[in-house]
């Protein structure tokens, strides 16, 4: 998890994002209490009470419902990859299934700059996306995330599924694990890759 927690924080200029509302008010109130602080001792050091004042008050974890998990999130664009925080997404069949290994999911959109829906038929945004099904994304010398699938409304939202591969549990064990597909008609449902 550290390393992820790293990347997140070097992608967001060192800003950490919570989207807990208990959490927003708690970082509200001691942001106030700070300048409240401020007006007392303009030479205070900003660290120390912001510190001091975390210290004494015990923050609630976050309460989530047991059939969400915390996934990794990761955004490529044209230029960069963005490593967003962890987000509460709603737990599908293959993250049951593999619930130990949940940290090893990640999921994964491809944005224009501005963060629009890019283009598909630029050759950039092909490129890209190409990249990443082929070479995954890698955040370290060990730790490479590789394609896993996608579902038909990723494929229209732009985005897909990767996967860390940690001792026996390999994409390809993942996908195996969703069973035969041959007998399907229709040639989409028959693609393991797409689900």
């Amino acid at each position: 998890k550290q390393w992820y927690q790293r990347r997140v924080a070097i992608t967001a200029g060192g800003k950490i994002e919570e989207t807990d509302v208990e959490r927003i008010d708690f970082v509200t109130q001691t942001i106030f209490k700070l300048v409240q602080a401020f007006d007392k001792d303009p030479f205070l050091d900003p660290a120390t009470v912001f510190k001091s004042y975390f210290d004494k008050v015990d923050v609630k974890p976050f309460d989530m419902e047991s059939h969400y998990q915390f996934i990794k999130r990761i955004i490529v664009t044209p230029s960069r990859t963005i490593f967003v925080p962890p987000e509460p997404i709603a737990i599908n069949r293959i993250l049951r299934q593999h619930i130990r290994y949940v940290d090893n999911f990640a999921r994964v959109c491809f944005r224009d700059e501005d963060f629009s829906q890019f283009n598909v038929h630029s050759d950039h945004a092909t490129y890209n996306v190409r990249k990443v099904i082929d070479d995954g994304i890698k955040i370290s010398d060990e730790i490479v995330f590789q394609f896993l699938a996608c579902s038909n409304s990723q494929l229209r939202s732009q985005g897909l599924w990767l996967f860390y591969p940690q001792c026996l549990i390999t994409v390809e064990s993942i996908r195996d694990s969703i069973g035969d597909l041959n007998k399907m008609k229709t040639t989409q449902k028959r693609k393991k890759y797409r689900l």
